[in-house]
């Protein structure tokens, strides 16, 4: 088994709060558990918690503001309780890859639909679209936003020259 180098130690530390509250209890363990290179041990060891949080604090944070800015409305109707929520399961794991924010946005939403919140059906609808890469894809929802006015229709997904495109069909009342 290969060993780890010191800025992935510091990357699973940063993104795994279940592994900074072990580095806070037994630095010298958590090493061994990741089974870090003999060169890094001394850096690893001399990491402060409280920055590590401190940082792991600011990544969070930021990977909020990509998820609000892909499920804007669902989060707007959690209101002051978006936050924490979104602290609670980022617990579950973090998203790699190219499309992480999609994935953390997709995944947040169930997350939430689990908990019994109401979730915006056009944002899951668009991103599941977008990450099942379909070609068209159609689905009644009560949340299309249509000139600052939320109306119930269809929602019309589609793929053409690699882009993806919406269409809503509503009845205007």
């Amino acid at each position: 088994m290969s060993k780890l180098d010191l800025t992935t130690a510091l990357g699973r530390l940063l993104t795994n709060a279940l592994l900074r509250s072990e580095f806070k209890r037994s630095p010298r363990d958590t090493a061994a558990r990741l089974t870090l290179r003999d060169e890094d041990l001394e850096s690893f060891l001399a990491l402060d918690p409280a920055d590590l949080e401190v940082q792991a604090k600011t990544l969070l944070h930021k990977r909020y503001g990509e998820v609000s800015r892909l499920i804007p409305l669902s989060l707007a109707r959690l209101e002051s309780a978006a936050w924490s929520l979104f602290e609670a399961y980022s617990l579950t794991g973090w998203p790699e890859g190219p499309q992480r924010h999609l994935q953390d946005a997709a995944g947040f939403a169930e997350y939430l639909n689990r908990l019994g919140h109401v979730v915006a059906k056009a944002e899951i609808h668009r991103l599941r679209f977008i990450l099942r890469e379909n070609r068209f894809s159609a689905c009644w929802v009560r949340d299309l936003l249509i000139r600052g006015r939320h109306h119930p229709g269809v929602q019309v997904l589609y793929r053409s020259g690699g882009q993806v495109h919406a269409l809503a069909l509503y009845l205007r009342v």
